[in-house]
């Protein structure tokens, strides 16, 4: 949230969510993301997270 726009990769999530040494695989990150999006619309937030193929995921502003 501090940096909106700015793209976060899935190595980043893994690392920084769940460490260097964690066993965890991408899909992990793949369901923590849907449950975020699914309370984030929940919530009627203003704010989503979008997929860029190939690089990661961003936080942005919608105008709903």
């Amino acid at each position: 949230m501090l940096s909106p726009g700015r793209i976060i990769s899935v190595d980043e999530f893994m690392q920084h969510i769940w460490g260097w040494d964690s066993e965890s695989e991408i899909n992990v990150v793949w369901v923590n993301i849907s449950t975020l999006r699914k309370q984030l619309s929940a919530m009627d937030s203003k704010t989503a997270i979008k997929v860029v193929r190939g690089a990661g995921y961003r936080l942005e502003k919608t105008d709903v």
